[in-house]
Order: structure tokens, then C-alpha cells, then sequence
């Protein structure tokens, strides 16, 4: 049997330091085979938030997939979050964002984050059609590779 953990809304930034503490020692406790992290690493998408969140998902060694959160886009720079809202987010997490395999399961990335939205509430997101059918083939592929 495969064991996933899962979390989101960390927010390193804003974190909750107690909490931060005990879903680690959850995580190490339980072993899991894959840490999926599912959005809102950040507060404000800020370089030093991030590197506060690798640094803590670091310590975990095992395969982890990260999907960014709408939190994970530059708050104060608003040409960035047009421009390039996951700039930040794909030079720490890249490697961990598209497929990962462990223990006969595999998690396959999907963002659906936006760093800008003709709407009010950006919290929710939207799926891009072209990114979910990118995600179906890596996950295809890749299981075709395992064989």
C-alpha cells in the first residue's frame, strides 16, 4: 500500500509555527512514500518565503510534489504577477512540480493559480484546458515508462 501525505496553505511568512512543527513530526511519524504540497507555500510570493518553505521541505526525504497556490504569485510587484507570477515558485520548486512517482503511485502536477484574473475573488482558481491535457500525457507517459 502506497502512503501519500498531503498539505497546503503552509504560508511561510505568516506561518503558524506550532502547527509547522507538528505536521513535521506527523509527516516523519507516519513515513509516507510522497509528500504532496498543494498550494499557498507563501504569504506574499516573496524570495525569502520561499526559501523558508525549501528549507522545511527539505528535511523531509522523500519525492514530493509541489503545486503552487494563488498565495505563491509576488503580492506587491504587480508587473511580475502579470508577467511572470510562478517566476519565484519555479526557481525553487521546478523539479518538484510536473510528475512524481513513489511506492506505485503517481502524482501529476497541476496549477491553477493565476497570478491575475479579470475577478474578484482570486482565490479560485481555473483550470487551463491545455495544462490538464499536458498533465494526462505526463501521466500517461510516465506510466508507460515505469513498465
Amino acid at each position: 500500500m502506497t502512503v501519500i501525505a498531503q498539505i497546503s496553505d503552509i504560508h511561510f511568512g505568516a506561518e503558524d509555527e506550532s502547527a509547522i512543527e507538528a505536521a513535521e513530526a506527523c509527516i516523519k511519524s507516519t513515513k509516507p512514500d510522497m509528500l504532496v504540497v498543494c498550494g499557498d507555500l507563501t504569504q506574499r510570493g516573496r524570495t525569502r518565503e520561499f526559501d523558508a518553505a525549501a528549507e522545511w521541505l527539505d528535511r523531509f526525504d522523500m519525492p514530493k510534489l509541489v503545486v503552487p497556490g494563488n498565495h505563491d504569485t509576488p503580492m506587491f510587484n504587480v508587473a511580475a504577477r502579470a508577467a511572470e507570477p510562478f517566476k519565484r515558485f519555479k526557481r525553487r520548486f521546478n523539479q518538484q512540480f510536473e510528475v512524481v512517482e513513489a511506492g506505485g503511485a503517481i502524482a501529476v502536477g497541476l496549477n491553477t493559480a493565476r497570478g491575475w484574473q479579470a475577478r474578484r475573488n482570486w482565490a479560485e482558481g481555473s483550470v487551463n484546458l491545455d495544462d490538464l491535457d499536458e498533465a494526462m500525457f505526463a501521466r500517461a507517459s510516465h506510466g508507460q515508462r515505469s513498465n
